[in-house]
This record gives C-alpha cells, structure tokens and sequence, in this order.
C-alpha cells in the first residue's frame, strides 16, 4: 500500500479470541514473536488477577518492609544474650520481692 510516496507496512485490526484461561500465556507468546501486539486482554480470569494486582502492595515497599524487618531481627539477635540476661533480672528481682 502506498500513500503519499511512502511504504507502509502495517495495520490495524481488532480480534476476538475465545481461549481457556490456562493457555492464555501460550497464545500471547505465539501472536508476539509473529509481531502481532497484544493491546489487552479481557475476561473474568484476567479481571480477578487485575483486581489482585491492584490491591497489593508495590514491590519497592515490600523490599522496604522486608529490609527494616530484617535490620529489627538482626539488632535484637545481636543483643539477644544480654536481652534475655536483663530479663532474667527482672524477674529474679520480682521474685525476692
């Protein structure tokens, strides 16, 4: 097709495919590697993994929350002898009460 002296190679075409939910990943991998982009993809399945996509948290806070954690667990394992010998303490001391 030429139009205005230029080559164009391309088009435009909305498609409908019926397909069962566990061979949707077979099918957008087989319609992009013949350079057919996929716009979206629609249906309760996809729905129900949208919404949950949604509703969890961003994976840069999870690392965040995940690092802090991690620093908290490591501090008290560091002090842990002398957390436990402090309250060994207390309590001896409540007993002689």
């Amino acid at each position: 097709m030429y139009s205005s002296g230029i080559n164009v190679k391309y088009s435009s075409v909305i498609i409908q495919i019926n397909a069962k939910s566990n061979s949707v990943n077979e099918i957008t991998d087989y319609l992009e590697s013949k350079n057919i982009v996929v716009n979206s993809i629609d249906g309760p399945v996809q729905n129900a993994i949208n919404s949950t996509k949604e509703s969890m948290i961003d994976t840069n806070y999870m690392i965040l929350i995940s690092g802090i954690i991690g620093v908290i667990v490591a501090i008290i394992s560091i002090f842990f002898d002398n957390i436990t010998e402090g309250i060994r303490r207390i309590i001896i001391k409540i007993r002689n009460r």
